[in-house]
């Protein structure tokens, strides 16, 4: 049986104040997060040079939202530490409150999307809509105010926003706003790309650019 293997976290605070500036009214009340993990199964494998084997992992997005809709998507997936279908790289096994408290501790130290990008990680969130899915007066209209903001790509009846929330601060409000929209898993919404390798944990290094970059000024 495979098992799913972490090998790091990662997350983004966006503040709602910075987030509200961009709209007359204010629709967000609480701070937004996006939450990444790194990890791949354990017996997936590829071959680097000098014909060494290599663990394939990669980045990609587990939640987006307010602090508790982040951790309500952790806590469903903790639920696999129990099989021994998740655990972290190293563990033997992981239980489900060590997943958790991990993934807690890296949301109270999320980092300006700034900084996780400077550390080598970006991201772009895709939110696609059949039209003839999308029933109800309450979709349609919502459907409206997002083509309002931003011109959908349409291919036939089914339309799509490609947003960079890394680089442009109303695409990330958009996403935080309209990404009901689309009903896949937040991970399949996102492409996510980083350093799959490196030696020290990406919040470490974001916080350690962070420090260099004040130190400059």
């Amino acid at each position: 049986m495979s098992s799913r293997l972490i090998d790091d976290f990662a997350a983004v605070r966006f503040k709602a104040a910075d987030l509200n500036a961009l709209f007359e009214t204010d629709p967000f009340y609480a701070d937004q997060f996006m939450f990444f993990e790194l990890g791949g199964d354990n017996n997936l494998f590829e071959c680097r040079s000098g014909g060494r084997q290599i663990r394939v992992r990669s980045w990609s997005l587990l939640g987006v939202g307010m602090e508790w809709e982040i951790m309500q998507k952790i806590v469903t997936f903790a639920s696999a530490c129990e099989g021994g279908c998740l655990r972290f790289a190293g563990d033997r096994q992981t239980l489900a409150e060590s997943y958790i408290r991990k993934a807690r501790n890296t949301l109270s130290e999320a980092v300006e999307p700034a900084a996780l990008y400077n550390a080598g990680l970006s991201c772009g969130f895709e939110i696609k809509v059949d039209a003839n899915e999308a029933r109800g007066r309450y979709m349609e209209d919502r459907m409206e105010e997002l083509r309002n903001y931003m011109p959908a790509h349409e291919h036939g009846d089914v339309l799509s926003w490609n947003l960079l929330p890394f680089n442009d601060p109303k695409h990330a409000a958009l996403m935080f706003i309209y990404r009901g929209l689309d009903t896949r898993e937040t991970y399949n919404k996102a492409r996510v790309s980083g350093q799959e390798y490196a030696g020290a944990a990406i919040m470490k290094r974001a916080r350690l650019r962070g420090q260099m970059a004040m130190a400059d000024l």
